[in-house]
């Protein structure tokens, strides 16, 4: 490739789809499970002081910092597509209109997200869940994580996913993975060595978060002669069909994360009446379980630009290969995922704290979530499918339903039936369902999908090898 632009396109274009695959996807799975990595070491961090009070707060924590993701993922995923899309019909003008007003709107929700949870705190807090020793703490955690630390944990994976759309996968990768390292550096420092406990796990989660933005912020910069990601205000005016084409897009992943953050809430609320401990082995048996989750979610969101271009530009071929390698990929590492958890759920469970009955539940816990890693996976790549060529109500449907109606609904009957275990059951039960429900729709649609490509002129293959 004779210039970077050339050779970032080239991933999408023309690369051996397995390596295109591997070169989008893998920096992004990588990406993910840092910033889970990070998010986790808090939890990790603030488990050796063996207090679960501690360890609760951050769980009640995570449903506001979920929330807060719905707003990256809005124009972060919508952003993405786009510019993938505007890549391949070659129309770069629409794409960096597209990244500075996804940016732009991404700073405005943060900025708003952050008044709104320091203005009704008090009100929120309790509503979660926290009570007592927990709710002290949580106001002690969230003040650095959500009061001061919207906005740069927004812009990092909002950056990231923009810079991803046009296939500066690694330099988008290496900046949040920057901020999974300093954070797992920081927090001892915070938390032990200065005293200052799950606040000080927060602060040092908000200075990662601040050097890792400010990273991804230079290396837009530098690379604006390759990129069509930038901050420029004079761009950030967009057609009102590209806007609704930004915001249908990025819809089904903030779905996904509101969603996530009610039923979080939900299930955080029904577990607070058994006590810190098991609330704290319900959080610890989460962040085990977001890990794999952002292995799913890694791996679909790197092969969205890959099938969106091929989409756009009509590469048929190199559009169902796309598709198909990446359900295999996607579905290979859920099983793995799923074997770890469950053989690994005792040993990983300690590695958080010492207290008997809360690694107790949180191996049990961390076991029965262990299935969602498989039914994750194609679920998140048929959501993935349908955004990457343009289908409005179908992931917008499934995003709704998977983590939101369905596993809600299951926590509340099946508590009242099976208690705490019935609670964390209510995940893969739901998850199975979403599974179901996604598969047969993708397979209702394929068929209608392929016949309509089919009527479509195919461009002129490239000169580069198109196969795995």
């Amino acid at each position: 490739m004779s210039t970077r632009k050339e050779k970032n396109i080239y991933w999408l274009s023309s690369a051996p789809i397995g390596r295109a695959l591997v070169a989008l996807s893998i920096p992004t799975v990588v990406s993910q499970m840092i910033a889970v990595i990070y998010n986790l070491a808090d939890t990790l961090f603030i488990g050796r002081l063996n207090d679960p009070s501690q360890v609760a707060a951050v769980t009640y924590s995570l449903s506001l910092m979920i929330l807060f993701n719905a707003g990256a993922n809005l124009f972060g995923v919508g952003g993405s597509a786009f510019i993938a899309h505007a890549l391949g019909r070659g129309d770069r003008d629409a794409a960096r209109k597209a990244a500075s007003f996804s940016l732009f709107a991404g700073v405005i929700l943060s900025v708003a997200y952050m008044f709104v949870i320091a203005a009704f705190q008090d009100s929120i807090y309790p509503a979660l869940g926290a009570t007592g020793d927990s709710l002290r703490h949580v106001k002690e955690y969230a003040f650095f994580t959500v009061v001061l630390g919207t906005l740069p944990a927004v812009m990092n994976p909002l950056l990231a996913h923009l810079l991803r759309g046009e296939g500066h996968a690694f330099g988008a990768s290496f900046g949040v993975a920057l901020g999974g390292i300093l954070n797992i550096v920081l927090d001892p420092i915070f938390i032990f060595a200065i005293g200052m406990e799950v606040a000080g796990a927060g602060l040092a989660t908000f200075l990662s978060n601040v050097i890792a933005c400010v990273f991804l912020i230079i290396y837009t910069i530098t690379k604006r002669s390759s990129t069509v990601v930038n901050m420029n205000p004079k761009n950030v005016v967009v057609g009102k069909a590209n806007a609704k084409e930004i915001l249908v897009a990025g819809l089904p992943n903030c779905v996904i994360s509101l969603m996530a953050s009610a039923s979080n809430i939900v299930g955080n609320y029904l577990f607070s009446s058994y006590g810190d401990q098991i609330v704290a082995g319900w959080g610890i048996a989460r962040k085990i379980d977001i890990l794999a989750f952002a292995i799913a979610q890694g791996m679909t969101q790197g092969s969205l630009p890959l099938i969106s271009y091929s989409y756009s530009s009509k590469k048929k071929d190199r559009l169902f290969k796309s598709i198909k390698l990446s359900f295999a990929f996607a579905i290979a590492m859920g099983i793995v995922g799923a074997l770890l958890m469950f053989f690994l759920a005792r040993p990983a469970s300690q590695l958080f704290i010492e207290d008997e009955t809360t690694v107790f539940y949180a191996e049990q816990f961390t076991r029965i979530l262990s299935i969602t890693c498989i039914t994750t996976a194609p679920a998140f790549m048929v959501i993935t499918v349908f955004q990457s060529v343009g289908r409005k109500w179908q992931p917008f449907f499934l995003s709704f339903f998977r983590k939101g109606i369905f596993n809600i609904v299951f926590s509340i009957i099946f508590s009242l039936s099976l208690g705490e275990y019935g609670i964390a059951a209510a995940t893969p039960a739901a998850d199975f369902l979403a599974m179901c429900v996604s598969l047969a729709l993708f397979f209702v649609y394929y068929g209608k999908f392929k016949a309509e490509m089919a009527a479509i002129p195919e461009e002129a293959p490239s000169s580069e090898n198109e196969n795995s």
